[in-house]
């Protein structure tokens, strides 16, 4: 199993000893590579040592976990962030979002919960990494290989070319049908005339997610904007972004977030109220 890095920031010494020291990283494909107690002090590390994944605490002195956020994603924009906080104020899940986070867990996150985050970074960073192998090989052979070698380097990169033409097509399809509970990996099959197989497999060889996720994912994204925008209701919201079964729409919306969708929109009551009192 590839090990990539991770460095952890939290500012309370025994919740960041505990991360450190009681979860098996390298099991979960990591391995620790340094840590810190608020954002100034992981800032000065980090450049030196740009780590695969940062974890870090939301509230802490000096430069908080937002700040921090938005410095590793305008300085090391390869990094993932997984933010571990013992707090639901919205704002500070409408910056994870904005900052591209992987996963926002409260604190005590379950394990099963904590696992289940970091195996599924691990899958995209080793999906990620392998690409760049690949076009790294690609590109030694074509500097040392002769004209048979290049000419099954051009065949393959058009084959590489069509798949992510065919890709534009599904993303596109998908960004105006993701909505509709009628879309299946069948129907897009049948848009673009391939085989469900065959559409599953290059999807994950190009964008390095697999189709449900990705599907899910924007289905979630688009509920979690309707939830803060809108005055629709949780089941309202649900059928509005494609999903049949509220349960499952509710389970994977804490999952992804933290915070159940009724959670949310007593979150943008409370805070309303606040503003019309002041």
């Amino acid at each position: 199993m590839e090990l990539f890095s991770l460095f952890v920031v939290d500012g309370e010494d025994e919740v960041r000893k505990g991360i450190v020291e009681n979860v098996d990283w390298n099991r979960l494909g990591f391995t620790l590579v340094g840590e810190a107690a608020n954002g100034d002090e992981a800032v000065q590390k980090i450049g030196a040592l740009v780590p695969d994944v940062i974890l870090s605490d939301i509230r802490m002195p000096g430069m908080d976990g937002i700040a921090l956020m938005r410095y590793v994603h305008e300085n090391l924009p390869q990094a993932k962030v997984v933010v571990l906080s013992g707090h639901k104020e919205f704002v500070y899940l409408e910056e994870a979002i904005k900052n591209e986070v992987f996963a926002y867990l409260l604190k005590p996150a379950t394990k099963d919960l904590f696992e289940e985050t970091f195996s599924r970074l691990h899958e995209k960073l080793e999906s990620r990494l392998n690409e760049q192998r690949k076009l790294q090989r690609l590109e030694e052979l074509v500097k040392e290989s002769p004209a048979y070698i290049r000419e099954k380097l051009s065949s393959l990169e058009r084959y590489k070319s069509a798949n992510e033409k065919l890709i534009e097509r599904i993303l596109d399809y998908i960004e105006h049908e993701y909505t509709s509970n009628l879309l299946s990996l069948r129907a897009i099959a049948k848009y673009v005339q391939k085989s469900p197989a065959y559409i599953s497999k290059i999807f994950k060889d190009v964008t390095g997610d697999n189709y449900v996720r990705y599907v899910s994912n924007k289905r979630l994204a688009k509920a979690l904007e309707m939830l803060q925008n809108t005055s629709l209701l949780v089941y309202q919201v649900t059928e509005a972004v494609g999903w049949s079964d509220q349960s499952s729409f509710i389970r994977l919306f804490k999952k992804q977030y933290g915070l159940t969708p009724s959670e949310i929109l007593r979150i943008k009551t409370t805070k309303a109220d606040q503003t019309s009192e002041t």
